[in-house]
């Protein structure tokens, strides 16, 4: 198998793996698939204790010295968290409040406001972040829309931001006020997929070219050219994650593309799989290169800085498995797998730097 020129040496990752099942973030040091991790914290989320399995989204500022996790019950908390940039190691900075109970959180390229949004409500909320990187208090802009909200991303440029809206099968279009932190929906405020389908999570290219969008109970991936100048989005054929005997209800979860752009992964939680495209790098459309059964409701996973591996959450067996990506074909070999805890549902990656 291929594998990345980076010399094994130099890679000094930390790995954030939250499980809802108890609440808490277990900080990891791997630099491989085939390598056994390093456990080197576990800490529990404000509120945590009483998440009752529901999930627990992450997000790392765009400098990683920040890690922002919410519960999903009430109070509705997110805590912010220093990542030590020797170790990697969290501390609490402090807890919010967040106006709905949000399945994903993010935030602006300049890591100055957290974006979150609610499956309940239909809320979409702006919360500023403080020089010290606390949210603050109390949300700065919340906004109903739509119906039963999943997943929001921004643009390279800090100009556009994108929200899925599964029960209204739309992406609403937002522009941003950077310095504000302010959301206006653009001229075009929705872009309804006209293949069906509900969209769930949502990953750019690098380029910011094209977006990519699994489709919760469609079963597919929908495919989007990205305006350069409005941020606008136009729907390109999408392509399928079931086989073609399947006749069953999917369901789609997660999506991500190396970093270089090259080959996309998406996860579906009926037949428990990772499917595996290779991306047109002139015109973003998808191959499919191989379907990889994995962990029992593999409601997330990530891949490492380098693209050398992936590590692959199952909600049900509590277990991670990481998987060794060959650089020149994109496929999969499974390497390691290890228990992490009760209900694992989100994964970050940071890259701390070469060991001194």
């Amino acid at each position: 198998m291929a594998a990345n020129t980076a010399d094994r040496g130099e890679r000094n990752y930390r790995v954030y793996i939250s499980t809802a099942g108890d609440g808490t973030i277990t900080t990891l040091k791997m630099v491989s698939a085939s390598d056994e991790p390093q456990r080197l914290q576990t800490i529990l989320i404000a509120g945590g204790n009483s998440s009752g399995g529901l999930s627990t989204p992450m997000a790392v500022s765009p400098d990683q010295r920040r890690l922002y996790a919410a519960v999903r019950n009430a109070p509705l908390p997110i805590t912010s968290f220093a990542i030590d940039p020797a170790d990697g190691s969290l501390s609490v900075l402090g807890t919010a409040r967040l106006p709905a109970s949000t399945p994903y959180v993010a935030t602006d390229r300049s890591g100055r406001f957290l974006f979150s949004v609610a499956n309940i409500g239909a809320t979409l909320a702006v919360s500023a972040i403080d020089n010290q990187g606390r949210v603050e208090r109390y949300a700065c802009q919340v906004l109903h829309i739509g119906h039963k909200l999943h997943c929001i991303v921004v643009d390279a440029r800090n100009a556009h931001v994108y929200v899925s809206s599964t029960d209204d099968c739309a992406i609403h279009q937002f522009d941003l006020d950077a310095t504000m932190g302010r959301l206006v929906p653009c001229d075009t405020p929705i872009v309804t997929l006209n293949a069906g389908g509900d969209p769930r999570h949502m990953v750019f290219s690098p380029d910011g070219r094209f977006l990519y969008v699994t489709t919760e109970a469609g079963g597919r991936v929908a495919c989007f050219s990205v305006d350069a100048a409005s941020g606008c989005l136009a729907e390109l054929p999408d392509i399928a994650m079931m086989p073609g005997d399947f006749t069953g209800r999917p369901s789609t979860a997660d999506i991500h593309l190396t970093h270089d752009g090259r080959f996309l992964y998406a996860s579906e939680r009926v037949l428990n799989t990772i499917v595996v495209y290779s991306v047109d790098q002139s015109t973003g459309a998808l191959s499919r290169i191989e379907t990889v059964d994995t962990e029992g409701v593999p409601r997330a996973f990530a891949i490492a800085p380098d693209d050398s591996f992936m590590l692959v959450a199952g909600q049900d067996t509590g277990n991670i498995s990481a998987y060794a990506i060959d650089h020149d074909t994109g496929k999969l070999a499974k390497g390691v797998q290890f228990e992490i805890g009760p209900q694992p549902n989100w994964i970050e990656f940071i890259d701390l730097g070469a060991e001194q």
